[in-house]
C-alpha cells in the first residue's frame, strides 16, 4: 500500500513523486497509480487517519431544498456542505436538483424532486447515490411514510440516499430506520 497526500480535488501534485516518474503535471489519483504501475487501491493520509481510496469514484446527484429566504441553510450552504462531505468520501457530484423557495410538506410545486424521482424510475441517471443535506430537506411530508416511499423508490433501483448532516449512516440498519422514522415524524 502507498501513502499519498491528495488535495481536496483528488489531484496528486507531489513534485518529488511525480518527478521520480518523469512527470511534472498534476494527475488524478487513478492516473498516477496507473502510471506508476501500482495497484488501484491505496491509502491516503488525511488528518492523521488513513482511509482507503478506490480508483472507482462514486457518482452522485445532490438534492437541495429551501422553503424561505430566511432559513439558516440556503441552497448554497447545503450544496457547499454536501461538496465537503463528497470530497471527504471520494464522491463526485455530477448533477444537482434544486427546489428553492418550496415547502417540504408536499410534493406539489417541488419540480426538482419530481424530476429526480422520474429520472430514477426511468433509469435516466448517471449516478448511484443521492446526497441530501438532512432528512428535513428531503421532505417534511404530512405523512412520514411518503418521505420513506420516495427514498424506497430510489433504493429499489439500486440508488442510495445519503443524509450528509445527520449523525448516522443511512445503511438500512434498525438504528438508522428508527432514527429516520422519528425525525420524519418530528419534522412535520
Amino acid at each position: 500500500m502507498v501513502s499519498l497526500p491528495c488535495g481536496i480535488d483528488g489531484k496528486v501534485t507531489i513534485g518529488a513523486r511525480l518527478a521520480a516518474l518523469g512527470m511534472n503535471v498534476p494527475l488524478t489519483l487513478g492516473e498516477w497509480l496507473e502510471a506508476s504501475g501500482l495497484p488501484a487501491v491505496g491509502h491516503e493520509s488525511r488528518a492523521g487517519r488513513n482511509r482507503e481510496i478506490s480508483a472507482t469514484t462514486v457518482r452522485a446527484a445532490q438534492y437541495v431544498r429551501m422553503s424561505t429566504e430566511h432559513q439558516k441553510y440556503s441552497t448554497e450552504n447545503q450544496s457547499e456542505a454536501m461538496q465537503r462531505y463528497a470530497a471527504q468520501r471520494g464522491i463526485e457530484i455530477v448533477r444537482t436538483y434544486v427546489d428553492a423557495g418550496k415547502s417540504g410538506l408536499s410534493l406539489d410545486g417541488r419540480d426538482a424532486l419530481k424530476q429526480l424521482i422520474e429520472d430514477v424510475q426511468t433509469k435516466r441517471v448517471d449516478f448511484s447515490t443521492i446526497l441530501v443535506y438532512d432528512i428535513s430537506r428531503w421532505g417534511r411530508f404530512q405523512d412520514a411514510d411518503e418521505s420513506a416511499y420516495y427514498e424506497y423508490i430510489c433504493k429499489r433501483v439500486g440508488i442510495s440516499v445519503q443524509y450528509c448532516a445527520e449523525q448516522f449512516d443511512n445503511d438500512g440498519s434498525p438504528v438508522s430506520t428508527i432514527v429516520k422514522g422519528v425525525k420524519r415524524r418530528d419534522g412535520r
